[in-house]
């Protein structure tokens, strides 16, 4: 369960950020998941509901925006997503064994090697608050 580290680490991030900013209360905030990261965003929300309280966090309405695993292909330059990563018994997997993730071939050239262009992202893209 590395949702509860990760929404620890957010609060914290997120906390920081916010006195940086000079805001005491935050109403939004919102984050980019990249599906890579098997992150359970139910379970997320959940965690984060929990955690926030006693922080400036407290009143925060949090937004999640899930990322696809999307690859390009290095020999004609297509992207395309990975939808295998929408089952997240796939990403968990990949995330314990990343070294073993094989991407799939082009689906336009069926050349192998695919880069990851987006989809392992964790980043908070905005607040507000006061």
């Amino acid at each position: 369960m590395h949702e509860v580290m990760l929404v620890e680490k957010f609060i914290e991030s997120a906390e920081e950020e916010a006195k940086r900013a000079g805001l005491r209360k935050i109403k939004n905030i919102k984050v980019k998941v990249g599906s890579m990261n098997a992150v359970s965003i139910d379970q997320f929300k959940h965690l984060f509901d929990g955690c926030k309280r006693s922080s400036s966090l407290e009143e925060a309405r949090l937004e999640v925006e899930t990322v696809p695993v999307q690859l390009e292909c290095g020999a004609c330059n297509h992207t395309f997503i990975d939808s295998r990563f929408d089952d997240l018994s796939f990403a968990h997997l990949v995330s314990h064994f990343p070294s073993e993730y094989a991407p799939p071939p082009c689906p336009e050239c069926g050349a192998t090697g695919a880069k990851v262009v987006s989809g392992d992202e964790f980043k908070l893209v905005g607040m507000e608050g006061e």
